[in-house]
């Protein structure tokens, strides 16, 4: 339950920012599939400085998020959630 969430990917945190945008762009016709579809084909044509740059937010993410999986590995939490 207290469970550390794993990191975002990099495609992730790219829809995250550009997802009210392309809903905006989108108008009307703005649903989870349109929006998905148009982000999917945008991050193919990103330049790979940005998907550096995401890809670098990731990793640091996911150092934090290996730190704290293991801290909670060696927790009582975990302990009392397997008992």
């Amino acid at each position: 339950p207290n469970m550390p969430k794993r990191p975002i990917s990099a495609y992730f945190l790219y829809a995250m920012e550009n997802r009210e945008a392309t809903a905006k762009e989108l108008g009307d016709a703005a649903t989870a599939g349109t929006i998905a579809r148009l982000t999917a084909s945008r991050w193919a044509e990103e330049s790979e400085a940005t998907k550096r740059r995401l890809q670098a937010q990731f990793e640091e993410n996911k150092k934090k998020y290996t730190v704290a999986i293991d801290k909670y590995n060696h927790s009582d939490a975990r302990s009392e959630f397997l008992a």
